[in-house]
């Protein structure tokens, strides 16, 4: 069966912030030639996993803000090509949605409830029905990460405040949902000699289609904005295949 999570790990949402002209990705924080090097493993069933080594580059940092990273493989001493990313995107505002209701609501935050401004946007992505839904807190200061549109190249900036969100897509009579949910804050992963404090964050993807059984499948990842593409750890649930990822160690402005 093919997977239905989307690709989450190598493509950073674009954001058109107030007050700037250019979109943001996962990258634009970092120069050009930044690297992630980490381990990477896709296993089936209950076989146990075989690790490669992988790196990730920002091969081009665009004037419009936009940036293009390639996925790299260790073959001897050799790093091979496995596959490049434009990362574009879009901030809420940008898109055809309109606001549809704001009311408040308590989420649960590993152990804590807080209090959030529950913010539901509506509207149509060609022929697709789709709400966004965002949970925000006051002066949140948690990092910026990114949630797949689905059918559509471009992702959707979280911003600092957001600890959860929801996206619906109806096609007819499927239903695509995929939601994001903060963990934990400052959950401790160790890169090498270094010990970063990670936002923990569960990625979870049901695909309802009339008359058959819904399919769901969950990812966790780990992030943090001193590492480049802010991944440290991505470890998804599904069976074919399960895939993991481990940072293992990065570099900023190492020109490519």
């Amino acid at each position: 069966m093919k997977s239905i999570l989307p690709a989450l790990l190598f493509l950073g949402a674009l954001s058109l912030h107030a007050g700037e002209s250019k979109f943001r990705c996962d990258w634009s924080s970092f120069p050009q030639g930044a690297i992630r090097y980490f381990k990477y493993a896709s296993t089936w069933g209950n076989r146990e996993p075989q690790w490669q080594d992988r790196r990730t580059v920002l091969k081009e940092k665009r004037e419009d803000g936009s940036c293009i990273i390639e996925t790299q493989e260790k073959n001897g001493e050799d790093w091979t090509r496995v596959e490049g990313s434009l990362c574009i995107g879009q901030a809420p505002e940008t898109m055809n949605l309109k606001l549809a209701k704001t009311e408040p609501e308590a989420v649960k935050v590993g152990e804590t409830t807080v209090s959030c401004k529950k913010v539901t946007y509506a509207g149509k992505d060609d022929k697709d029905d789709l709400q966004l839904i965002l949970w925000q807190i006051p002066k949140g200061t948690i990092c910026e990460r990114t949630l797949h549109q689905w059918k559509s190249s471009g992702l959707i900036q979280l911003n600092a405040d957001v600890v959860r969100a929801q996206i619906k897509r109806t096609d007819g009579d499927t239903v695509l949902t995929i939601e994001s949910v903060v963990i934990a804050e400052d959950r401790p992963i160790q890169i090498a000699k270094d010990t970063l404090n990670c936002l923990e964050e569960r990625i979870v993807s049901t695909y309802q289609k009339q008359g058959f059984p819904a399919r769901t499948e969950t990812s966790t990842r780990w992030l943090n904005p001193k590492v480049p593409g802010l991944m440290v750890k991505y470890l998804s649930d599904s069976k074919t295949p399960c895939e993991q990822h481990l940072t293992t160690a990065f570099e900023v402005g190492t020109k490519q």
